[in-house]
């Protein structure tokens, strides 16, 4: 019976991977959060400045004016912080993918060590199958001679 010496090595490398994996899954759904999130913002700043536009033209006064703006200002500001966070989190989907990539060839490369051992084993058990055949037929052959 074929027993690979290594099989535990290649169940948590398995284990590994099922992690990664679901790595990758958290940070694209990361990183498409602060995608949505931007564009949610940047259309909030369009409403924004249209309605500033709006409120300018039928004259407001000095000090509502200044508050229009400064909720402009305000959404400029957590606009820059979502694209610092949208860059994060490209940038941790990126680890996360190349660590699923690392994680995937550990594995496969266990895999095609255990695949050789495999080959190895059946190629002596058929050795070994041959080698009592011909015993069995030399045996046959003397008796057959002697009769």
């Amino acid at each position: 019976m074929f027993r690979f010496s290594l099989e535990t090595v290649l169940k948590q490398r398995r284990i590994r991977e099922e992690r990664a994996a679901r790595e990758v899954v958290l940070a694209r759904q990361a990183r498409d959060q602060a995608q949505v999130e931007l564009a949610q913002l940047q259309d909030r700043l369009q409403e924004v400045e249209a309605e500033n536009r709006r409120r300018q033209e039928a004259g407001l006064p000095a000090a509502e004016s200044e508050l229009c703006r400064l909720r402009e200002v305000n959404l400029l500001q957590e606009i820059e912080r979502a694209r610092k966070r949208l860059e994060q989190a490209k940038q941790a989907f990126v680890a996360a993918e190349k660590h699923l990539l690392s994680c995937v060839q550990d594995r496969r490369l266990l895999e095609k060590v255990r695949e050789q051992h495999l080959a190895a084993y059946k190629q002596e058990q058929n050795r070994q199958e041959r080698l009592t055949l011909d015993e069995v037929a030399a045996v046959r052959a003397a008796a057959s001679r002697k009769r």
